[in-house]
């Protein structure tokens, strides 16, 4: 997944996901974006692993620069 925010707020304002349970994924991202959610506060979400959605944490947390495991 491929996580897109707004440079000045932080807040996320799109996404790519694909792959075969993309549509797994999908729906938090609409949700976060919905919601107004920044990256930090959907790095900050726990998901429960190993899991599809995790993704989406690991995207976050990249964007934000504190997942060094992931680069």
């Amino acid at each position: 997944a491929q996580l897109y925010a707004d440079a000045a707020t932080g807040r996320l304002i799109g996404a790519t996901v694909m792959g075969v349970h993309a549509v797994e994924v999908v729906s938090e991202v609409s949700v976060a974006m919905s919601d107004g959610l920044t990256m930090d506060d959907l790095g900050a979400v726990i998901h429960p692993h190993p899991t599809v959605s995790e993704v989406i944490m690991d995207a976050a947390e990249q964007g934000e620069g504190v997942a060094p495991y992931l680069s």
